[in-house]
């Protein structure tokens, strides 16, 4: 396995971002596996446009509605899909026909489209523009009526656009664009061109500028036109004609692309740069309306060209098979589809997982320094760090013996490493490690108190090192000396110490004395992982068996907090509280989270349920099972990321 960060806060950088990959298709769900076109609801429905039928996926299962079973829908061939006001979306068949989706209602609009003219415009959040051969068409009160601008022929016009400044852009068969405001009576020529239907797309760039494609791509500020056209390799079977434009997109650093039949492009000063070359089949009806190309909620643009996606220009990810179009969710995860087996989603991992070459990458301890740097143990003999490039590398050790996933520094800043002393620690690969008198090898916490004190949780128990002896510190009560695999100091000279079998010891290095927390004074087990104290003196309890436990150290009152209270899992392994008030807990089914004041709302009887947030395979773990039994197995460095070791 491998050690994973958890980047909630992610500080480290990386030229790509990883992605997790999930799939479906007609072996886990799907109806059918030719996907048309992928869109997303406000209220979080994921809508697919297939030949079988429109499908809604609710994160779980899928929904389909067809004409069987949805008589309103007049065929089962859908081909596209389009935004509308709110959670209402519209549809249109292969025959042409167009239907409008509110609430589960499906309303037909007639067959008076043709493929070229099959785009719905919204304009505000109240107004709904639909283009048609027969010109464009207004929806008012639930119908779709022909609607005449000022002079022009209302046949003419192909298209309206409203800028940020609240006007109103119409383009016409006859190649005129004009700009009106309401009532749209009075109406401005600003472009005519000689050539016919070639205004029909309209785009804004943020410097107001307004952007035409279709035959051609054409600028229009205030000093004229601009046109940029194709001339390199890529139109060279052309014979001189333009491709159609796809789509065109300014994404968040105001760079614009564009897809057209001919490849996927970067806009310069100069013209067209190509990012990528299609090597497709004849473009399906979606693939035609631009939806290889969409734009996140963060303003990135992303494309699918063949089996490449890309992220601004940028190559992402490659695809096991080449993509046919690309959706991006509020969530911003990426939808792709293709013509022959579903639908993939990939979506942004917030775990960040490092492995080694020269490793089983089975580790169970991870530090940072003073100084910032990571180190990373396996469970003996093997010890490992993070270099500047984000590669972790395997460190020269010299001992023969003992485990090195436990680690400390003191305040000399000398690094001690499970049973071993490390001398010039951060000269790389010339420090040395002396083995520390009559330590066991098998140490699993390690916390020093100043210079010269150092106390060693280990399989045999609890012990002290004062610089040349070890000693082990037995409890006076006859209690067999139980593991020690945490321990953690609070005020007036106390040691919480979990134990694997007896609890958890409170040990006062001060006067001597011991006291314990097991299942005969309430703690659900006496298996213990990890210790915690929160702002208000409670020391929480994971268990590696039997969930969580709150001790009240004032009153002894223990409270236990289970799977069934709304826990993800009852064996624990450490205990993390990030920045943001969620407690952290890894275990063998994966890592979650908790929101640490509901969890104290819980303990306190003000809260009848706790709700996990959990993270697995599909979030970037390589395998959910992280590992526990040392205090280093988990830890919260310096620029706030989580660390497990899996």
């Amino acid at each position: 396995m491998a050690v994973s960060g958890l980047v909630a806060q992610p500080q480290i950088s990386v030229e790509f971002d990883q992605y997790v990959q999930e799939e479906w298709t007609v072996e886990n769900g799907l109806a059918v596996g030719h996907i048309n076109q992928v869109y997303q609801t406000p209220d979080g429905y994921i809508w697919l446009a297939t030949f079988n039928g429109l499908i809604r996926f609710d994160g779980l299962r899928f929904t389909l509605f067809d004409v069987s079973n949805t008589p309103e829908l007049p065929s089962n061939r859908i081909t596209l899909l389009q935004p509308g006001q709110g959670n209402t979306f519209w549809l249109f068949t292969e025959q042409r026909d167009i239907m409008k989706v509110e609430n589960y209602r499906f309303k037909q609009y007639g067959l008076f489209l043709k493929i070229e003219h099959q785009r719905v415009l919204l304009d505000g959040d109240s107004l709904t523009w639909v283009t048609s051969e027969n010109g464009l068409r207004r929806l008012l009160n639930d119908s779709l009526v022909t609607w005449s601008f000022g002079h022009l022929n209302k046949n003419d016009v192909t298209s309206v656009f409203r800028t940020k400044a609240g006007e109103l852009i119409v383009s016409t068969k006859p190649g005129g664009l004009y700009k009106t405001n309401f009532p749209y009576n009075k109406l401005s020529l600003e472009a005519n061109f000689l050539d016919t239907i070639s205004v029909e797309n309209i785009m804004e760039d943020r410097d107001g500028n307004i952007w035409l494609y279709n035959n051609h791509v054409r600028k229009i500020t205030d000093k004229g036109i601009v046109t940029f056209d194709q001339t390199n390799s890529t139109t060279e079977n052309w014979s001189g004609v333009s491709p159609l434009y796809y789509n065109l997109m300014e994404d968040n650093h105001g760079v614009k692309w564009t897809v057209t039949e001919t490849g996927f492009f970067r806009l310069t000063q100069s013209g067209f740069e190509l990012i990528e070359e299609y090597n497709h089949i004849s473009p399906e009806n979606s693939e035609r309306q631009g939806a290889g190309m969409c734009k996140c909620s963060d303003g990135t643009v992303w494309t699918v060209v063949n089996k490449n996606v890309y992220k601004n220009g940028q190559k992402q990810f490659e695809l096991n098979k080449n993509g046919s179009t690309i959706f991006c969710d509020r969530e911003l995860s990426i939808w792709i589809t293709n013509r022959i087996n579903g639908v993939q989603r990939f979506s942004k991992s917030l775990l960040r997982t490092y492995k080694s070459a020269e490793s089983d990458n089975n580790f169970y301890g991870v530090f940072q320094d003073h100084s910032g740097r990571i180190w990373f143990g396996e469970w003996i003999q093997s010890l490992f760090t993070l270099d500047e490039n984000q590669q972790v590398v395997k460190e020269a050790m010299s001992p023969k013996l003992g485990v090195t996933a436990a680690f400390a520094e003191d305040e000399k800043q000398n690094l001690y490493i499970g049973p071993y002393r490390v001398e010039n620690p951060y000269c790389k690969g010339c420090y040395t490690a002396t083995r520390l008198h009559g330590m066991p090898n098998e140490i699993f916490a390690i916390h020093p108190i100043n210079d010269s004190i150092i106390y060693f949780g280990a399989l045999s128990g609890f012990y002290r090192y004062d610089g040349k002896t070890t000693t082990l510190i037995e409890d006076g009560n006859a209690i067999p000396d139980f593991p020690v695999r945490y321990i953690l100091e609070t005020d007036n000279s106390n040691l919480w110490l979990a134990t694997n079998g007896s609890g958890v010891r409170n040990y006062n290095y001060a006067t001597g004395q011991n006291k314990y927390y097991n299942t005969k004074s309430g703690l659900s087990s006496d298996n213990v992982r990890a210790v915690m104290r929160d702002v208000d003196g409670y020391i929480w309890v994971a268990t590696e068996d039997v969930g969580l436990n709150r001790i009240n150290p004032k009153t002894d009152e223990i409270v236990w907090i289970q799977k069934k209270d709304g826990l993800y899992d009852d064996g624990l392994h450490n205990l993390l509280l990030d920045d943001f008030n969620r407690l952290w807990m890894a275990t063998n089914q994966g890592v979650f989270w908790v929101d640490f004041e509901e969890l104290s709302a819980f303990a306190n009887g003000s809260n009848e349920k706790i709700r996990s947030t959990v993270y697995t395979e599909r979030d970037g773990m390589p395998n959910r099972e992280a590992n526990g039994g040392f205090q280093n197995s988990a830890m919260k460095s310096k620029d706030g990321n989580l660390w497990f070791s899996t």
